[in-house]
């Protein structure tokens, strides 16, 4: 296994920066307290083939403890964790660079990167091919880190998790990472009601698939799934995972074609509950291979897009009651 290290940042949808972005910056530590902004923020924004990033350490990042030369200034080959803490609670992987360079102390930005905000250059200290590199969704940030808890990660942002005590650990996110793999402990308990089944829906068999394929997608990812349909709130399932709680809008078109319609109610759930809504289509439900798309508000285009960044279209359309008086 090659050399490990977790960094811990501020919270942000897509790490491209704050200005023009509509993206926020939470948690992170003291600096990013104060001063409502890090030098991560640019954690995710590629610059001629690379990424670049950062995380607030005190001193330098000490490289031995990555098998690195007590006088090296740097070491390549390294699988960098990003990890930042969930605003709902929790510290989560949300994304990481392989066969990174991890430098002692701060670089300065490369000329045109760009990595500037409120006038102030925003170093790195850790560098890595952009296709080397993974931002996970919001949705799809599950694996937790440990924190506050013996063995686990400290109040530091940077983890060595060096001790013979994390190596059974650090195997479980190396499995993660190459083959997308929750440790077992993750992986949630059978739910009292389990909305897959199709009979209390009452749907066609459109819906139902549709239904299907969301809850199981989701429950891959660890959450606890669970219908509120017949609450009539909105939204049709609820996905949690620890304190995170997402409301899921699920479609099902039986055409490949993604063209569907909400309720009123529904339509005003979406944009009053922006961070945790999702509207979840399914189009071709029944046949050989549906297609599931997962629409999330993106404060960066103030449009909701799924992980490909197609956009959807809305049209807002009104209504109106005819009759005949005589």
């Amino acid at each position: 296994m090659k050399p490990m290290i977790f960094l811990n940042v501020g919270w942000m949808q897509k790490y491209r920066g704050l200005i023009g972005t509509g993206d926020t910056i939470t948690s992170g530590g003291a600096y990013v307290q104060e001063h409502s902004y890090g030098h991560e923020i640019f954690n995710f924004k590629p610059h001629d083939g690379y990424m670049y990033g950062y995380v607030q350490v005190e001193g330098s990042i000490a490289l031995e403890r990555l098998d690195a030369s007590k006088g090296d200034n740097s070491i390549g080959g390294v699988l960098a964790i990003w990890v930042a803490r969930d605003p709902q609670g929790g510290t989560f992987i949300v994304g990481w660079y392989d066969n990174a360079t991890v430098y002692r102390d701060s670089q300065y930005p490369p000329q045109g990167s760009e990595r500037e905000y409120n006038g102030e250059k925003l170093f790195y200290k850790v560098k890595a091919k952009e296709n080397d590199c993974r931002l996970l969704p919001v949705d799809e940030r599950v694996f937790s880190i440990p924190r506050g808890v013996k063995g686990g990660m400290g109040r530091a942002n940077v983890w060595y998790a060096d001790q013979p005590v994390n190596a059974p650990f650090k195997q479980k996110v190396w499995e993660y990472v190459t083959q997308k793999r929750l440790p077992s402990a993750q992986k949630p308990a059978a739910p009292k009601e389990h909305p897959r089944q199709p009979d209390p829906y009452k749907r066609q068999r459109v819906e139902h698939k549709a239904i299907e394929l969301i809850v199981a997608h989701y429950e891959r990812l660890g959450y606890m799934v669970d219908s509120v349909e017949k609450d009539n709130v909105g939204w049709d399932l609820e996905a949690t995972l620890g304190d995170r709680l997402l409301r899921l809008e699920v479609k099902g078109l039986s055409q490949k074609e993604l063209l569907t319609g909400l309720t009123p109610n529904e339509y005003s759930s979406m944009w009053e509950h922006l961070d945790s809504y999702r509207v979840c289509v399914v189009t071709d439900a029944l046949g050989e291979k549906p297609i599931l798309r997962i629409f999330v508000f993106s404060p960066e285009n103030e449009k909701w897009e799924d992980d490909d960044e197609n956009q959807l279209t809305i049209d807002e359309i009104t209504g109106a009651r005819i009759s005949v008086r005589t």
